[in-house]
């Protein structure tokens, strides 16, 4: 009897033990684990740029810790609660390796390593808008004219394999409006119409590699002009003087002159621009639409206006005036 009350009590003591030693095994499975995270900021920095890098651990306190860094595996930086490290961003194509190690108040030992890539992206623009042949300058976008943009991005993977455009992925936005439908894979180019009046067209662009490893943003500010159309004098053997505009006051040396109306900064898609010339207030259409022929006939001395507009039937933004006085 003795016996068997001794061997259930040894029973009864071996599945508490068990129990307990379950319990503590679950409880161990649902604590959180002992890990330090690393924050870069910026995330994906450009080739040369500043990025700080930042430490933080919610179950000590790290203003207590201490923590050694390390960059490509050389110690950079030891100290008590040195909780940043502040690094350059390396050359496109070239990782950078971070990794810190701190030791707790409390006696946790903590660590943590962090990759740092490069990427970077070019905006290039052109807008659709008009401008005389082998104008030098570039044309500038004006309300309701549409807009090309292109990115350039420079991509290298940790073998410095320039990765193609084609195979990059494009978030786009304008005027802070996303472009969900010109954004993709292997979409490197928007085009997109300016707003009405505004003065300015905003377009940034995200690029990101296939694995998330490499991302690059750019964004530009592209000035809107109004439409403007400048006077230029046209000799028979010179041909348009386009050196030299004809503003305010233009002397009659002669007879007759022919002046042609050159339109900068139109948009191109609109093909019902319309030409109107007055002379002394009168329409005139002597020498065409581009074209007006200034005639002294007689040989008297005097003054005549000229007034020139250019202008789409259908957009009432896309238009410009001229006026000039003539001397003969």
């Amino acid at each position: 009897m003795i016996k068997r009350t001794f061997i259930t009590r040894i029973s009864l003591l071996i599945m508490s033990l068990c129990f307990v030693l379950f319990v503590g095994i679950a409880n161990a499975q649902l604590a959180p684990p002992s890990q330090i995270s690393l924050v870069a900021s910026p995330k994906h920095p450009s080739p040369g740029e500043e990025v700080r890098v930042q430490a933080s651990f919610y179950l000590s306190d790290l203003d207590r810790a201490v923590f050694e860094w390390f960059i490509n595996g050389s110690s950079k930086k030891t100290g008590v609660g040195e909780k940043t490290l502040t690094v350059v961003a390396p050359p496109l194509g070239t990782p950078l390796r971070i990794r810190v190690d701190a030791l707790t108040e409390d006696g946790r030992f903590l660590s943590k390593n962090l990759v740092i890539r490069s990427a970077d992206v070019d905006l290039l623009w052109e807008a659709e808008t008009s401008a005389p042949p082998f104008y030098r300058g570039k044309t500038l976008p004006s309300s309701g004219s549409m807009l090309r943009v292109v990115a350039f991005p420079n991509f290298l993977t940790d073998q410095k394999t320039q990765i193609p455009a084609r195979e990059l992925f494009y978030d786009w936005s304008v005027g802070g409006k996303k472009m969900l439908a010109e954004s993709g894979f292997g979409k490197n180019y928007i085009v997109a119409p300016t707003k009405p009046l505004a003065t300015r067209t905003d377009v940034s662009v995200t690029v990101t590699s296939s694995d998330s490893t490499l991302e690059a943003t750019k964004k530009i500010i592209i000035p809107s002009v109004e439409p403007e159309v400048v006077l230029y004098e046209e000799k028979p053997l010179l041909g348009v003087l386009y050196e030299k505009a004809v503003e305010g006051t233009f002397m009659l040396l002669g007879n007759e002159a022919t002046l042609k109306a050159e339109g900068y900064h139109f948009a191109v898609r609109h093909d019902n621009t319309t030409y109107a010339w007055n002379l002394n207030g009168k329409k005139t259409a002597q020498g065409g639409p581009h074209f007006v022929l200034v005639k002294n006939d007689d040989g008297t001395s005097g003054t005549a206006r000229i007034d020139m507009t250019v202008e789409h039937a259908d957009d009432y933004l896309q238009k410009a005036f001229k006026q000039i006085l003539i001397r003969f």
